[in-house]
């Protein structure tokens, strides 16, 4: 795995020894790893020739194609566990701005108003957490304005 941030990875490594965090690095590493293995793929084969045998031309299908591969690993995690590796690969990876763009764009409601906060949320660097969406049933950011 490629590593924009080496040490906010060994931080998150060593701040989470139970099983747990390793289940979330474990999720994180092999989910990284996939996407890179398709993007190197795609870059060997040539763009065209690379997304057309993997079915993908762009960041997001390549990620929902590398979920799709570890899938037995995803459902090992909460949703909640799930948005933290998405948060820590967001961070750590070389690729994730990109990561946490497609993330926010596939955790929000399929609303208008859903597709703002996502875009909202990942210029800002934050990737949304499924599980608390989840509890809630409403999209609630750090940075909207309560009505009063």
């Amino acid at each position: 795995m490629r590593l924009s941030d080496p040490t906010y990875w060994q931080n998150f490594r060593d701040a989470n020894p139970g099983p747990h965090g390793q289940a979330i690095a474990v999720f994180a590493l092999l989910f990284a790893e996939a996407c890179e293995w398709r993007l190197e793929w795609i870059g060997v084969r040539g763009a065209d020739a690379g997304a057309a045998t993997l079915g993908v031309s762009t960041f997001a299908g390549v990620a929902e194609a590398a979920l799709g591969d570890v899938r037995a690993e995803r459902a090992r995690l909460s949703r909640f566990e799930y948005g933290v590796a998405i948060t820590v690969l967001g961070h750590a990876w070389y690729k994730g701005p990109e990561l946490i763009a497609w993330h926010n764009l596939r955790t929000a409601p399929a609303s208008t108003r859903g597709r703002v906060a996502a875009l909202r949320a990942s210029s800002a660097g934050v990737a949304l957490n499924p599980a608390l969406y989840a509890m809630t049933g409403k999209l609630r950011l750090p940075w909207r304005r309560r009505r009063r």
